[in-house]
Order: structure tokens, then sequence, then C-alpha cells
């Protein structure tokens, strides 16, 4: 991933800033002035697989679990070059399988890539999010307020 951070641009793992601690805890409801869910209606990947040939072998390369699997079709160069490749894909097909719009009262603490906790919706909503997107609005009547665009964060799949 790559974002914009004190007029520099930076290239950073999406997936070892999801493993980072929440900074921020919302409770919706109570916190926001309004917000929207959605939920992909896809189950999560839990592994994934692909072919690698090597010498004209066939070698399938797993990671994960079973339950539900990606297959990946785009063989890397060598057996952990596509491992790395079939654990990005599965990682980055997850992320935005459930999504959380909020708007909250402003705050310059909150940054994209930090994750944050969100409480008080109920288990299928509640958990741990990734910020996407932050826009800052002021206005006259509103104040100071941001929209922040989430993804839930899901048990990344093999080593990041």
């Amino acid at each position: 991933s790559m974002k914009a951070y004190k007029k520099k641009l930076v290239i950073f793992s999406r997936e070892r800033y999801k493993k980072k601690a929440a900074k921020h805890t919302i409770v919706l409801d109570k916190d926001t002035s309004d917000w929207s869910w959605n939920d992909n209606l896809t189950r999560v990947y839990t592994g994934g697989y692909a072919v690698y040939t090597k010498k004209k072998k066939k070698i399938r390369i797993r990671v994960g679990t079973s339950s539900c699997i990606y297959k990946l079709t785009e063989a890397g160069d060598s057996a952990a070059d596509t491992k790395r490749k079939l654990t990005a894909a599965v990682n980055n097909a997850n992320h935005g399988k459930t999504t959380l719009s909020l708007t909250i009262m402003g705050d310059t603490t909150y940054a994209a890539s930090q994750c944050i906790n969100i409480t008080g919706a109920g288990s299928k909503i509640n958990g741990k999010y990734y910020i996407d997107s932050i826009e800052h609005k002021l206005s006259g009547s509103g104040g100071y307020e941001m929209s922040l665009s989430l993804s839930k964060v899901y048990t990344p799949v093999g080593v990041v």
C-alpha cells in the first residue's frame, strides 16, 4: 500500500499495520452522528493454494486452513515467491469484505492506516477496523467533523 505522509509518499504493508493495537475506540450511536455498515455476504478466505512448476513438476503451495480457499492462478518464480504472492493475494481479497463508514467529531490524532475498535453495535459489527481513509470537514453549522471509511480486520492468513 502507499500513502502520502508529511509531504512524502510512503510504501507500507497494510497487513503489518493491521497487527498493531487499536489507537482509539468508537461507540456507535454514542460517538457518531451517522454511520452505515456493509457486509459483502461472501465468506472470508481462511487459506489458499497455487501451483508452482519446477523442472516440469507441478508443486502445490498451500497457506492457511481449508474451510474457504482462494485459488491463485499466477505462480511466482520460486516456491517461496509463490507462497508470498499467495499469502498477499488471500489477505488482499479479504480486505474490504466488511466495511463501515461513519462520521464523528474531528480529532487530528486519527490517521489513515491506524486501527480502531468499534463497540456498541452487536457482535456482527463490533471489532477491530482498519482506517482506509479520512475526510476532514469544517463548517460553520456543524463544526469540525471527520468521515472515516473502515474495513474490518480479519485474522491474516500466512506470515505477513
